[in-house]
């Protein structure tokens, strides 16, 4: 299920060479390591509290969502 927050992107600084790459959360969220495209270092991403945040993130925004779109339609 693609969550609201998917498409966001942020900036991830390698380690290495401190070389920024934008990728989505929705990327993050489905990868546990990442290589640096300027040096090649391979490094690790997935963190279990980073996972629990952005899932946490992602339902209240949905509904929120969902509530916003339902505001003002009869019930």
């Amino acid at each position: 299920m693609k969550g609201i927050l998917d498409a966001a992107t942020v900036a991830i600084s390698c380690p290495g060479c401190r070389h920024k790459t934008e990728k989505t959360l929705g990327w993050l969220q489905a990868n546990n390591e990442m290589t640096c495209p300027r040096c090649d270092f391979v490094f690790g991403l997935a963190d279990d509290e980073l996972q629990t945040r952005i899932a946490g993130a992602d339902k209240i925004l949905g509904s929120l969502h969902r509530k916003i779109r339902s505001f003002g339609k009869k019930r």
